[in-house]
């Protein structure tokens, strides 16, 4: 009977770290970031309605070696640009219209980055820590 419950225990233990050991950051195959989307300025500006209004909800985004871009709202296909900036957004470190050489040069980097794709009607914007 005590065999049976140390046996229990044990499987309950494993399975309840399964996702952590799923989810191990030191393969560095993707990432997922929290972006935040900005339209374009655009000639018919409709006024907002008045009132309070809630903070934006980042939209998520993740960059994998094997999938590539999948942004939340809109297909890969809709980015024009994509951009790696330093953190404080002050030096463009690599922008390209390639999806490929994006994601080469990203997994190379390291340290603090803001990440920016660009469509025709908005602009996507999020940091990452390599």
């Amino acid at each position: 009977m005590i065999r049976k419950k140390l046996t229990f225990i044990l499987l309950a233990v494993i399975v309840t770290f399964l996702p952590c050991l799923a989810d191990n950051p030191a393969d560095n195959e993707s990432f997922d970031i929290p972006m935040m989307e900005t339209p374009l300025p655009s000639d018919n500006i409709e006024n907002p309605s008045k009132g309070a209004r809630m903070p934006q909800r980042p939209i998520m985004c993740t960059i994998s070696r094997r999938d590539g871009v999948l942004l939340q709202s809109t297909g890969a296909g809709e980015i024009i640009s994509y951009e790696i900036r330093t953190a404080d957004g002050q030096t463009c470190l690599f922008v390209s219209d390639s999806e490929a050489s994006f994601i080469e040069v990203l997994f190379e980097m390291q340290g603090d980055l803001l990440i920016i794709f660009q469509t025709e009607t908005t602009t996507f914007s999020g940091y990452l820590t390599m």
